[in-house]
């Protein structure tokens, strides 16, 4: 049997214990590669690794598009993901907190936590409910920028023959984020204040309302669900919710791609017994995915003109 097909089959017996047992191993060794093999756990992480490694590096994306990175567990496939990767970036801040993928995450060497290492390089920018840290941090481009050249760093440093590439790549994709960020600020602004309300599926707006509906954005998004989507909505939560519409007469709500709406047409059906006309827009907005064929940018564009289409009037 060849090195590389052992190496693959003890690291999938290695996997299978470690999800088991909740314990690792020694790391095996590696392969001398020409390029960087490249990890990552999202889409909107992958999009920035793509671009700034290039041609220089190999990136693969381990959850897909249309799935939910709050809950996602391996599956089969990703022990070899896995072995071929020489550096892993993850959203962290809890976003990944199903229990294989967080255990192995935790316990691998190679692994970059960027959410985490943003806090502790730049305390105070990120946003705690309930004293839990709110992980949707790419929902704020200006936050996302710091993110890419949180990975540029970290590329330069792991490649450093090809670090000038990574530096001039990174920074042309921070310009991009910084143009995009003020697009949408500037079209979210020309919203008038009284209609400038986020009513979405769960909490994952918090800091897209802080970057771009108003210094009170705490008033200004709400969720029937948490930092998680689970499907539950409890009376009080809801009663507020309600109340809240009523008093800044809120007439529509945008359900979430991949999310159940199941919560929110529960809120349309208890603001029209209570006289309040509100309406579902009919495309959603995404949050924890992004559509197909879309990367980052485009999800962000999208998400800001949907929100404008329906409350800019």
């Amino acid at each position: 049997m060849m090195l590389r097909d052992c190496l693959k089959l003890l690291f999938s017996l290695g996997i299978t214990l470690f999800v088991l047992n909740g314990c690792s191993s020694e790391p095996l060794p590696k392969i001398k590669k020409e390029k960087l093999s490249v990890l990552s756990t999202t889409v909107m992480i992958g999009d920035i690794v793509t671009y700034i490694g290039g041609d220089k590096i190999v990136s693969d994306i381990l959850i897909n598009r249309e799935l939910d990175p709050h809950s996602y567990e391996f599956v089969k496939g990703d022990d070899e993901k896995l072995l071929e990767a020489d550096l892993i970036f993850y959203n962290g801040l809890g976003l990944e907190h199903g229990g294989s993928v967080r255990r192995y995450l935790n316990k691998s060497l190679n692994s970059y936590a960027l959410g985490d290492e943003l806090d502790r390089r730049c305390p105070g920018l990120l946003i705690y409910l309930d004293h839990i840290p709110d992980p949707h941090i790419w929902m704020d481009v200006s936050l996302w920028q710091k993110v890419a050249q949180l990975v540029t760093q970290i590329l330069m440093e792991k490649d450093p023959v090809h670090s000038a590439y990574f530096l001039e790549r990174g920074g042309r994709l921070q310009n991009k984020y910084a143009q995009l960020h003020q697009a949408i600020h500037k079209k979210m602004t020309s919203i008038s204040l009284e209609q400038r309300y986020l009513v979405t599926s769960h909490d994952a707006f918090n800091y897209f309302a802080r970057a771009y509906l108003g210094s009170d954005w705490q008033q200004r998004v709400l969720a029937p669900e948490g930092l998680a989507p689970d499907g539950q909505i409890s009376l009080q939560g809801l009663r507020l919710i309600i109340d809240q519409m009523k008093e800044h007469h809120i007439e529509v709500i945008f359900p979430e791609a991949y999310v159940s709406s199941d919560p929110l047409k529960k809120i349309q059906e208890s603001a029209d017994f209570e006289g309040l006309a509100v309406k579902l827009s009919n495309d959603p907005l995404y949050s924890d995915s992004l559509p197909e064929a879309t990367d980052y940018e485009g999800m962000m564009s999208y998400n800001a003109g949907v929100i404008y289409d329906n409350l800019a009037r």
